[in-house]
């Protein structure tokens, strides 16, 4: 399970009436007219979609999951324009999946909930349940654990709310293997095939969106 909500920057004003009868940017809809479920993100992940709760926000909690539950074998995807946004796409997004190892998951984002807190990443199983709250382990109640004990935290750090407090640590890092990989010729941590993996999933969700039927993936 993943969640993931933030406050857009610029705020959110949320509204009773439908996006149509809403001033706000003009953009072509892919849902039908009249429908409270409205977006408009394109038929492609172009300018539009950069900034949008899935793509731009969810999809790190995303690559996460993918890296420790293993390849999304198919999904199916719901989204909606909740609130206005100096954006051109949605601000909620739903999808369950159906990971290669028979695993189901659940997967939410959204850029319109206030006040915003910290993105989530949740594993529940028969003999246990670990919560990945922000960048920490938060939660690690196992079955009959014997082994050493888990690096539980209570501080997180999370831009949620205040994009500011996002740290810089994990892009250093990442940004010195990639110098370390060209200065020796070794392979980085992380592949551009590792990012595609979590694209794909990405555009699989907007696809579904889009088409409102199940997709399956190739992963």
């Amino acid at each position: 399970m993943v969640r993931h909500n933030a406050v857009h920057p610029d705020g959110c004003q949320h509204q009773g009436q439908s996006p149509e009868d809403a001033e706000q940017p003009d953009f072509e809809a892919d849902l039908p007219e009249g429908s409270v479920h409205r977006s408009g993100v394109a038929s492609r992940l172009d300018d539009d979609e950069y900034d949008t709760a899935a793509i731009n926000q969810a999809i790190h909690q995303l690559d996460i999951l993918r890296w420790l539950a293993g390849p999304v074998k198919e999904l199916f995807g719901y989204w909606q324009l909740g609130a206005l946004h100096k954006i051109e796409s949605e601000d909620v997004v739903n999808a369950v999946v159906r990971y290669a190892s028979g695993a189901t998951g659940v997967f939410q984002a959204s850029t319109a909930f206030w006040p915003g807190y910290t993105e989530r990443t949740e594993f529940h199983g028969t003999k246990g349940t670990a919560i990945i709250s922000g960048d920490k382990l938060t939660t690690w109640d196992v079955e009959n654990d014997s082994g050493e004990p888990a690096p539980v935290s209570k501080e997180v750090a999370s831009g949620s709310s205040d994009p500011m407090a996002i740290s810089v640590e994990p892009f250093e890092r990442q940004f010195r293997n990639f110098g370390e990989a060209i200065r020796t010729g070794k392979k980085p941590l992380i592949s551009g095939e590792d990012g595609y993996a979590a694209l794909e999933i990405v555009e699989g969700v907007y696809r579904s969106c889009r088409t409102g039927e199940k997709v399956r993936l190739g992963g």
